[in-house]
């Protein structure tokens, strides 16, 4: 039957009573089949006994103490598992789920069903902060501004980053991407200069238009601020800032060359323990490893995350400075 549903044709058959960890039990088993792994599985259900035991759970319920279970896999496999339960809550409230199908940290489990959807209520326009911690490149952190406004359709890209040659001073470089005119300008505050060139592919800005592969429109707001194109599994809450509480999702995907790709998105719950109206990102890890082993990481910190802001005129007095760069015609 679908998932996290009551199966109305599951059976069970009691095969007789027992004594478990003291408890006294029924015992029943069943049958049934997996179709995700492609196998018969057996099951053994040991459930305390409520003319004998009095149970934690309200109007004395049975509880679920073991299952012994025999997976056997259509190519002949078969593997044997007993579980121990220790706390049984039947029909637990959502965030009971949540908690109990939490993973640790960074762990990616292929296949799993999540539970919770990303963040979707990504506005139309969005500008944000952020610092980068790169470990790989000297430990290198980089600042960085952007923004995006799929009204006007266009999208900036500032980043602030030390001197490669060990100048004292930060340098600045400036991006923006107008898709109405599908125009790529190229600042740089350090030396004044501007360079102005045509739109190319490639950047998470971008998507291809359907059926003409070789032109470009503007992304969703889901495809630039989230990277949605891989799909996120739901790993549980994790502390995020020493006051902050996150939700967080995993998502990897093979991007070629027996490289894997691996994003951890944290995004505020609760702050000093109430829970927020509208949650925002705090963290957003990205991790690639080449035949499983790390060959970079970037961690990058989200403040200033504002919705509705004044896009038009941040890139318009950045297009000013470029086009006096230029010069006449």
């Amino acid at each position: 039957g679908p998932r996290n549903e009551e199966n109305k044709l599951w059976g069970n058959l009691h095969v007789g009573t027992t004594d478990l960890r003291g408890i006294p039990a029924n015992k029943f088993i069943s049958c049934f089949e997996v179709p995700d792994i492609d196998a018969t599985v057996s099951a053994t259900y040991y459930v305390s006994d409520v003319t004998k035991f009095q149970a934690y759970l309200r109007g004395n319920q049975s509880i679920i103490l073991q299952i012994d279970v025999e997976i056997r896999n259509r190519n002949g496999r078969q593997d044997r598992y007993t579980y121990n339960v220790f706390r049984y809550i039947p029909n637990p409230s959502r965030r009971e789920e949540r908690q109990a199908l939490e993973t640790p940290s960074g762990v990616y489990c292929a296949g799993r069903i999540s539970t919770m959807d990303v963040p979707g209520n990504i506005p139309e326009r969005l500008s944000s902060n952020s610092e980068a911690f790169m470990p790989q490149l000297n430990s290198s952190i980089l600042s960085a501004f952007g923004l995006y406004d799929t009204e006007f359709r266009l999208t900036r890209f500032d980043v602030w980053f030390p001197d490669p040659y060990g100048g004292p001073r930060w340098l600045h470089y400036s991006e923006i991407h107008d898709f109405a005119t599908g125009l790529n300008y190229q600042y740089n505050y350090t030396n004044y200069q501007c360079d102005v060139r045509l739109l190319t592919s490639g950047a998470n800005d971008s998507v291809p238009v359907d059926g003409k592969p070789d032109l470009i429109q503007m992304a969703s707001p889901q495809h630039i601020f989230l990277l949605d194109d891989i799909t996120y599994q739901y790993t549980g809450q994790k502390r995020c800032r020493d006051n902050i509480w996150c939700n967080v999702w995993i998502g990897e995907k093979l991007v070629g060359n027996n490289t894997i790709e691996h994003r951890e998105w944290y995004w505020a719950e609760n702050i000093n323990g109430e829970q927020v109206k509208e949650s925002f990102p705090v963290k957003f890890l990205l991790k690639t490893f080449v035949n499983e082993i790390p060959t970079f990481t970037m961690e990058t910190t989200i403040f200033n995350y504002a919705r509705e802001s004044r896009v038009v005129f941040e890139v318009d007095s950045t297009l000013a400075d470029c086009y006096r760069a230029l010069g006449p015609a």
